[in-house]
């Protein structure tokens, strides 16, 4: 089996049956580390498994999940949001989807939890920031969910005190993108991209930076979701110095755009 660490969303090895290529949560060292640091692990407590295993079941019997049920339940067992992200919401979205990619799942099921969790993401309080370093999240404008960005931006918030913007129009012409990014000028883009077809809309991106960058700069392009893996070896991504990163690698790539929004500031 494929071990998959709940908390940091990465990759940590397989374990037996080796034959068998379904995914099961656990920690990895780094973030065990982390948590006799003193960081609540998520995955430790009983309680909060039982609840992963009870939103999984509803999801598979095609019951809603009421949202504000749900964040109730959280700060009942004393989940700090990131840890309701990333160890609760983000791996019970991935195995959904296996189960939906692997016909265990129907169309309708995958797409109602989805939307909850969209739902769940607005019913959180707003948090106060500062507009120091601008972030703009996109995605294609054939992407259905934003579900991956609307991750992001909350973690960039809570996590790393960064203001970041989801772009609910993503530009489609050079000259939307000049009307777009002239209001918020980002230091950094991030799109998200569900399908490998998509790198079309990264190559008509990285031409309208390119054509607008003596008005605009050059902003850091991050490039995630599902698809991303498939671009690292991109050409694009090495002659513009896109910066490919998953974006379920949660941990490293809120680093790497504090890194830079840091950098560039000074």
């Amino acid at each position: 089996m494929i071990r998959w660490c709940a908390y940091c969303q990465t990759f940590d090895g397989q374990s037996p049956p080796f034959n068998n290529f379904s995914f099961t949560h656990g920690i990895c060292k780094a973030c065990a580390i982390t948590v006799k640091e003193g960081r609540k692990s998520i995955v430790k407590k009983p309680d909060v498994e039982s609840f992963f295993k009870a939103l999984f079941e509803s999801v598979e019997c095609g019951i809603l999940v009421e949202p504000k049920a749900l964040i109730a339940k959280s700060r009942s067992l004393e989940l700090p949001v990131p840890d309701l992200f990333l160890g609760v919401l983000h791996p019970l979205l991935q195995r959904i989807g296996l189960y939906f990619e692997e016909g265990k799942m129907s169309y309708e099921k995958e797409h109602l939890f989805s939307d909850t969790v969209l739902s769940i993401l607005n019913e959180l309080p707003k948090v106060e920031v500062s507009d120091r370093c601008p972030v703009a999240l996109l995605s294609p404008p054939d992407n259905r969910h934003s579900i991956r960005p609307e991750f992001l931006k909350r973690l960039l918030i809570s996590e790393k005190g960064l203001h970041a913007e989801i772009i609910a129009n993503a530009p489609t012409t050079s000259q939307e993108y000049l009307k777009v990014f002239l209001e918020r000028q980002p230091k950094i883009v991030g799109v998200s991209i569900a399908l490998p077809t998509q790198a079309n809309y990264i190559d008509d991106l990285l031409r309208w930076r390119g054509d607008h960058k003596n008005k605009l700069g050059a902003p850091a392009v991050f490039i995630g979701g599902p698809a991303s893996e498939s671009l690292k070896n991109h050409h694009f991504a090495k002659e513009h110095g896109v910066y490919v990163s998953e974006l379920a690698d949660v941990k490293f790539t809120l680093d790497q755009i504090a890194q830079i929004c840091t950098e560039t500031a000074t």
